[in-house]
């Protein structure tokens, strides 16, 4: 076993157990339901991520890569909507542009699993596998960065305004954190420096393990 597969095996087991703990506290709730489609999609990606560091066979691999779109390919819209959920904006323009957006996320999964144009190939590094982008990706990353950014513009109008509780501007400032870490960390690593054909060890599955345990103990701190 290499040095880098304990990273997105942990990054598996952690975000399983957030899934379930979220939908624990009460899986009926919108919010909880959002949350919960994010440390699943981190769950899927990282095990993949598992299988194909794990692997030997390149046409495997990029297999596999693809396969992990499942998990990732949707984190941009479920990051907003979950702002959206969080800060009350129901029947708002933005809720009603979601599932536009989530449509969006299905063209690029059907893109991803059907063509080339996401990720072209694979090659051995020193610590698993890196790959290469197609002509698919840098659109996809901005749409991505956009949807996570615009969630936290959301946030930051919402944090100035007068209508929320402390807690719910605690709670808001804390989500906002989470966002943060993987729209720099898994956006660097697992997106701008492959761009330039720069192969480090992703940290994506983590960075996004880490935004939902900052949810998770958000909703036990706040009590939403």
């Amino acid at each position: 076993m290499n040095a880098y597969l304990p990273l997105p095996l942990t990054a598996c087991v952690a975000s399983a157990m957030l899934t379930i703990a979220v939908l624990g506290r009460d899986g009926g709730h919108r919010a909880n339901r959002i949350a919960a489609a994010l440390t699943l999609g981190a769950t899927v990606w990282s095990f993949c991520e598992v299988l194909w560091n794990s692997s030997h066979d390149p046409e495997r691999v990029l297999t596999l890569v693809r396969l992990s779109s499942i998990g990732w390919v949707a984190m941009g819209p479920l990051g907003l909507h979950l702002f959206v959920e969080l800060i009350g904006m129901r029947d708002s323009r933005v809720e009603r542009l979601m599932p536009w957006l989530y449509g969006a996320s299905g063209l690029f999964l059907a893109v991803t699993l059907a063509t080339d144009w996401m990720h072209t190939a694979v090659m051995p590094t020193s610590w698993g596998w890196g790959y290469e982008f197609g002509p698919a990706y840098p659109p996809f990353w901005l749409f991505t960065t956009l949807c996570l950014s615009a969630g936290l513009a959301l946030a930051a109008r919402h944090l100035r305004s007068e209508g929320p509780s402390p807690a719910e501007q605690a709670q808001a400032k804390w989500v906002a954190v989470g966002v943060m870490v993987p729209l720099l960390m898994a956006s660097m690593t697992d997106g701008v420096l492959p761009m330039f054909h720069v192969q480090v060890p992703r940290l994506g599955t983590a960075s996004f393990t880490v935004l939902g345990a900052t949810v998770l103990w958000s909703f036990w701190r706040y009590g939403y």
